[in-house]
């Protein structure tokens, strides 16, 4: 550990590259929704192998308020396709409480 230490201390380009100034970072908002299916977080993942239908990406929803959780293989990441799963997935089934007031997408 230390030699690692010493070693970054004296490599120029990882001096060079490195940022001493403190990264300023926005106050992270808790927000606490009210109702349920009021705001609803999406996130994307890959997975291997590929299914036998031909998925490798997971399309996860879930429900902030409630926990509930919906989730469905599809085949890519595209826009068209993610927007098909949250008609066809979520606002379809929920169509009583309607679309989301707000989504929150993990980019992570």
């Amino acid at each position: 550990m230390k030699d690692t230490a010493e070693f970054i201390t004296q490599c120029l380009p990882c001096a060079v590259s490195e940022d001493s100034r403190p990264g300023r970072q926005a106050a992270l908002e808790i927000i606490h929704p009210k109702r349920r299916f009021e705001q609803v977080a999406l996130d994307i993942q890959t997975i291997s192998p590929r299914t036998n239908g031909g998925n490798i990406k997971i399309v996860a929803m879930i429900d902030v308020f409630t926990r509930f959780l919906r989730a469905v293989p599809v085949p890519d990441e595209k826009a068209t396709t993610i927007s098909r799963f949250v008609v066809d997935e979520w606002v379809s089934i929920f169509w009583p409480y309607g679309a989301p007031c707000s989504l929150i997408e993990a980019l992570v």
